[in-house]
């Protein structure tokens, strides 16, 4: 039986952006923002983490169901520049919107993976934060 291939950066850029039209728009203005050159990994998946919490309460259900199952499959299975990319850049930016007070973790950590919640609360740990909604 042959080991599954890890997901890499371009795939994994393409599944978060095709769970939501603001992802894809953000990333777009990103990429032009950056022409010629490309946004690095971390930058782009800071800002849908960011973009998320500015549109989280008019996320239906099923891209919340959608971003958050796309989130967990990369860390479980993206190659280590996916892993890092969305621990670092989508997960630390929605804590840190969180504790900011731009975005409530409370209405949507109840779709988070056990992989997510373990980052978050390790997270948390290291910098000496309580994420309401992640315990």
């Amino acid at each position: 039986m042959t080991q599954p291939t890890a997901v890499d950066i371009s795939v994994a850029i393409n599944r978060m952006t095709s769970n939501s039209s603001y992802f894809a728009e953000a990333y777009g203005s990103l990429n032009e923002e950056w022409r010629p050159d490309v946004p690095p990994t971390t930058i782009v998946f800071s800002m849908l983490g960011r973009a998320f919490c500015r549109h989280a309460n008019r996320t239906t259900e099923e891209q919340m169901v959608a971003i958050w199952k796309t989130v967990e499959e990369l860390i479980l299975n993206g190659d280590d520049a996916v892993k890092n990319a969305v621990a670092t850049g989508f997960l630390e930016a929605v804590l840190s919107e969180s504790s900011a007070g731009r975005c409530s973790i409370s209405s949507v950590s109840g779709h988070f993976g056990p992989a997510t919640i373990a980052y978050c609360k390790a997270w948390d740990e290291f910098t000496g934060c309580k994420t309401e909604g992640v315990y």
